[in-house]
């Protein structure tokens, strides 16, 4: 798994200042399902779908 997550940051790391941070998404999520993000005062889900998709929903 870190081996693909390697080969994305790399891969990213091409775009230079176009793309900001990358961040896998199991560091989002750890072993849940989803989790919540606020943005601006906006609560937002974040959630893997049952086909391992992710999904943002406001």
């Amino acid at each position: 798994m870190s081996e693909r997550i390697d080969d994305l940051a790399q891969a990213v790391s091409s775009y230079g200042s176009i793309v900001g941070k990358v961040i896998p998404s199991a560091n989002l999520l750890g072993k849940e399902k989803s989790v919540v993000i606020v943005h601006d005062d906006q609560r937002y889900v974040l959630s893997i779908t049952k086909l391992g998709k992710l999904i943002l929903t406001k």
